[in-house]
């Protein structure tokens, strides 16, 4: 209401809006309501919500532009962000960022290398995340060097919903590490 105000204040006046609208939406703000807002010092959770947007578009921007809601708030608690799934998403609308969706149009033909489901699967967020938020290309380079880099922050950077929103290089790691543990436990045994 006070940034609709703010925006039509100059062409029709304050008291002219809140009259007209007072009496078309309920529950619409008065004149004197309004400038008691104006007055108003921001609150802690405007203040906050301020740092954070800023942070959810930076994280958004650093990730492909590609995480929805369910992955910003991973990340973010990642961050060390005490923030709720509800919240992240007001945040995300308010820096104006959003995930992508993955192309309903069916690919990767029959009786060939890509007629499975893992490789459909990884080839639609390939061009979802990607070739079709990141185009228009020009050449076959920048598409090579574009696809390298998604690789290196598909395994590294990006967090996966089936892996319990880790990335694949912190499973192999915690893979080997478990491994490695197994192997001096099995040792130690031996040498009693």
């Amino acid at each position: 209401m006070i940034r609709f105000i703010d925006e039509h204040r100059d062409q029709f006046g304050v008291e002219a809006i809140c009259r007209v609208l007072s009496s078309a939406v309920r529950g619409f703000i008065t004149s004197r309501g309004y400038r008691a807002a104006k007055r108003r010092p921001p609150s802690a959770r405007r203040l906050r919500d301020e740092l954070l947007v800023a942070e959810v578009a930076r994280l958004h921007a650093e990730n492909y532009g590609v995480y929805g809601r369910r992955k910003m708030h991973a990340l973010m608690r990642r961050q060390g962000r005490d923030v709720g799934r509800d919240q992240t998403e007001r945040l995300m609308r308010l820096a104006g960022v959003r995930g992508v969706r993955k192309s309903r149009r069916v690919t990767g033909t029959v009786g060939d290398s890509f007629d499975n489901a893992m490789a459909d699967a990884v080839n639609n967020l390939y061009k979802t995340e990607l070739i079709r938020q990141q185009g228009p290309w020009r050449t076959v380079e920048q598409v090579e060097l574009a696809t390298l880099e998604w690789v290196w922050w598909w395994n590294n950077s990006r967090l996966h919903g089936e892996l319990d929103m880790r990335t694949p290089i912190e499973i192999e790691n915690a893979y080997y590490a478990d491994h490695e543990s197994a192997n001096l436990a099995s040792v130690g045994q031996g040498s009693r």
